[in-house]
């Protein structure tokens, strides 16, 4: 399948479940101001606002599994959406931990500046690999770009219909 095929696969997606995302992060927003004053619920919300993230990575993953054959390729996917599970796992447990007084604030606040730079850098090597495994590879920057121009393009034909009128 060619870059561009794969490419308006993946827009798709992204388009597909975005008013998921905005009405479930509404709705957790609005909770959370609810609870502001509440470390507890709070701290739960927060984790929580993470599961309509979860689910659209897994729809993603799904869809870059029927992309490619090779084992490699889809080992290193799934391998991705793993490490994504764990790291939303290990959240909810320090969160967890920090609202039964397990764990101090300064022990979950060093275990995210521990955990934060290999979390984002682990994006930019997984794409630089699978490039190497598949020419026609569709990385995140390349799906967030044509996202963009899709967008654009729609707001200026809409703005052009709107003059015409």
């Amino acid at each position: 399948m060619e870059r561009e095929a794969r490419l308006s696969k993946l827009v798709t997606i992204k388009k597909r479940y975005h008013r998921f995302i905005i009405a479930s992060t509404l709705f957790i927003l609005g909770a959370s101001l609810y609870f502001m004053m509440d470390l507890k619920y709070s701290g739960a919300l927060a984790v929580i606002s993470l599961v309509p993230m979860m689910w659209v990575e897994w729809r993603q993953t799904r869809a870059y599994l029927t992309l490619n054959d090779d084992r490699l390729y889809r080992r290193l996917i799934r391998l991705n959406f793993a490490i994504l599970c764990f790291t939303f796992v290990l959240l909810f447990s320090l969160v967890a931990l920090l609202l039964t007084g397990n764990i101090h604030r300064d022990g979950l606040m060093w275990a995210m500046i521990i955990g934060g730079p290999p979390s984002v850098l682990w994006p930019f090597w997984l794409d630089r690999k699978l490039l190497q495994i598949d020419p026609e590879h569709v990385t995140s920057g390349m799906v967030t770009k044509a996202n963009r121009a899709k967008s654009k393009h729609q707001l200026d034909e809409g703005n052009e219909l709107k003059r015409t009128r």
